[in-house]
């Protein structure tokens, strides 16, 4: 079942993605307005829907929001240095540290890959084709300077991979309200850093109300679809990794959007891509859902 909400997750984030590469306003706004509209959104249905989960609940999901406040301002940041091709092909590679960390946090996960060693092999192996593939798929130049830049992005981006699998086990009966309330939280810390932040460099209020500015943060409820499914993928998977390496094929279908519909986010050079990536990567998905539906 974690596939269905992971390729789901994917797809609508290449949407997502697609409409923030156009948006060209200040980071920190953009952060605001990522935290407040999912709050706006959320706040009336869940006030109808109120929950009692474990104070470890409520502690993960603020640090979540915290780290997340601040890794997805440094990629913002790198979208608009780099571009998002670039960002794009160097983030899978944290589904390695995913996949790692998990095995540390989670000992019970290593006994049952060693219980199947050939398998655990293979599964390992598709998870390395997706992010090769990946990595190719895209003709854009990977500078040291974008790594170095991305790498706090990387080890964060696995931590937040974690922590949601950690926080959805507290879902009980009712994954999906869970999923909702680990977005809220999320969402207000995120709203709350980053209007501070705003504050303490003392830019001007009136950014912040400008229409044309509400107007662009409609893609936020895009967000929230992607937010709410990944948690559901977590839940139902045996390890973060494979939901973080499904949800990373964003690139894929922002390319194939963009071809379909002529949205130039692409140069034309980057669909000269080798028959061999391109059957490495279907090669590996098949595989990775396979060995672990």
């Amino acid at each position: 079942m974690w596939i269905v909400f992971a390729l789901s997750a994917s797809l609508i984030n290449a949407f997502y993605f697609l409409c923030m590469q156009n948006i060209k306003i200040n980071a920190h706004i953009f952060m605001v307005y990522r935290g407040l509209i999912v709050t706006v959104i959320l706040l009336p249905i869940l006030i109808f829907y109120p929950v009692k989960y474990s104070p470890t609940f409520y502690l993960m999901s603020v640090l979540q929001g915290c780290i997340v406040a601040y890794t997805d301002y440094l990629a913002f940041k790198a979208n608009q240095t780099y571009g998002s091709e670039t960002v794009s092909s160097i983030l899978p590679l944290s589904v390695i540290l995913v996949f790692i960390l998990w095995c540390f946090i989670n000992p019970s996960t290593v006994l049952t890959y060693l219980e199947n060693p050939l398998k655990t092999l293979c599964i390992i192996a598709s998870l390395l084709g997706v992010i090769i593939a990946l990595i190719k798929y895209q003709k854009t130049p990977l500078t040291k300077k974008a790594f170095i830049h991305l790498t706090p992005v990387l080890f964060l981006s696995a931590l937040i991979s974690i922590l949601n699998k950690l926080i959805m086990s507290y879902s009980g009966d009712n994954p999906l309200l869970c999923a909702c309330w680990r977005v809220f939280i999320l969402s207000v810390i995120i709203a709350f850093i980053h209007f501070n932040m705003y504050k303490a460099k003392h830019l001007p209020f009136k950014a912040l109300i400008d229409a044309k500015t509400l107007i662009k943060g409609s893609i936020f409820v895009l967000l929230i679809l992607v937010l709410i499914l990944k948690s559901l993928a977590m839940l139902y998977t045996q390890n973060p990794a494979y939901v973080s390496c499904i949800t990373y094929l964003a690139p894929v279908w922002i390319m194939l959007l963009s071809y379909q519909f002529n949205i130039l986010t692409f140069k034309k050079n980057h669909w000269q891509i080798s028959k061999k990536y391109e059957l490495l990567l279907i090669a590996s998905i098949i595989v990775l859902v396979v060995l672990t539906h």
